[in-house]
């Protein structure tokens, strides 16, 4: 991404988990797609999109719509729609045993082509259609299981307005990264997209906000200018 890889000494770390925190309307799942994508098209790297809310259609649809041109992808990024799985999720839900389901997935997927990339939309709804009595424990196995992939994966978190916890279950100890993007109100009636890393194993980073731009389906960082 132009500007951020710069500052983060050439990008996310390999095989790092990282937390893609913010509330609704931030672009959370375009940045996490945007991120397959452009390894994808750049360096053919594999990525793998789960997606528990939206299905496959209507995500190619947006993402289209967004500057992305899906055809370029259609070998490099593979798309696992929950929605059309559900049944099976949630009678593993029902036994505590949904992280098995989604890891025979995965391995299903990385036999047939080894994984690089996984964007995993979102955490607050693998919580809502499973039985977590362990959620801590749960999200760890995950993380866990992706980098037994020795896969890089940004895990979507839907965060609460007027707060500044990332995750609900204290995922910013599970992972290695955190980026966190925002609206900030420039105006009563006009808003900016902003983010930060918060935090990022293994690198040195700024921490410091970056306002983020989003044009045909790329995104940019640039350094805030006060009034």
């Amino acid at each position: 991404m132009e500007g951020l890889d710069e500052k983060m000494e050439g990008g996310i770390p390999a095989g790092s988990a990282v937390l893609l925190a913010g509330t609704a309307g931030t672009m959370k799942s375009t940045f996490a797609f945007s991120v397959l994508y452009h390894n994808a098209t750049h360096k053919k790297k594999h990525g793998v999109y789960i997606t528990l809310e939206q299905s496959e259609e209507s995500l190619h649809q947006q993402m289209q719509a967004m500057g992305f041109n899906m055809a370029l992808v259609e070998k490099d990024v593979t798309f696992v729609d929950i929605s059309k799985v559900r049944g099976g999720l949630q009678e593993f839900g029902k036994t505590g045993a949904w992280l098995d389901f989604v890891n025979d997935v995965m391995l299903e997927i990385h036999e047939f082509k080894p994984i690089d990339i996984i964007a995993f939309d979102s955490l607050g709804v693998i919580e809502i259609l499973t039985d977590m009595k362990n959620p801590r424990r749960d999200l760890f196995g995950m993380v866990r299981m992706f980098k037994r992939l020795r896969a890089t994966s940004l895990l979507i978190s839907e965060m609460s307005y007027n707060t500044l916890e990332f995750g609900r279950h204290d995922e910013s100890f599970l992972v290695d990264g955190i980026l966190y993007l925002k609206q900030q109100e420039i105006h009563e009636v006009e808003h900016e997209n902003w983010m930060r890393v918060v935090k990022m194993r293994g690198i040195k980073h700024s921490t410091a906000y970056e306002q983020l731009h989003f044009k045909e389906g790329k995104f940019s960082i640039s350094t805030i200018v006060p009034d």
